[in-house]
């Protein structure tokens, strides 16, 4: 009996994982819902559209958290959140004081429908000290 709750375990993290292709056929609101209290399921996509037409706070920190990592470039993270970021040049406010280079570029996002704007340094054209942890 444990033996097959083992094999149950694996076929449901191998779902989670790789998708239902494997476990034969599947309802595609299945696919689509988490469960019936966490309603639809984010994606990379349902959230750029929440951010874009809301400007929805909690969509920017999911696509900051799972979409975007360090060494992308400000072009790639201008597709992941569905605008273009906009060059800061009087940037000296956030890069003194914190470890940051003079030669560091400074991009800003947003706002979103709070006035927040997100504010992400480069440094050779590459995303540096950035932790998608703190967009949890």
């Amino acid at each position: 009996m444990s033996a097959f709750k083992g094999m149950l375990a694996t076929g449901v993290l191998c779902a989670a994982f790789w998708g239902c292709e494997s476990l034969g056929k599947t309802n595609p609101d299945a696919i689509t819902k988490t469960s019936a209290d966490s309603g639809p399921k984010k994606t990379p996509d349902s959230q750029r559209r929440l951010y874009q037409s809301d400007r929805d706070p909690a969509a920017l920190r999911w696509l900051l958290s799972h979409c975007v990592h360090r060494q992308m470039t400000v072009k790639e993270i201008s597709v992941v959140l569905g605008e273009d970021g906009t060059r800061v040049h009087d940037d000296t406010w956030l890069k003194r004081g914190n470890g940051y280079r003079e030669d560091d570029t400074v991009y800003r996002w947003g706002p979103d429908k709070n006035g927040r704007d997100i504010y992400l340094v480069f440094r050779n054209a590459r995303l540096i000290n950035f932790d998608p942890s703190e967009f949890e």
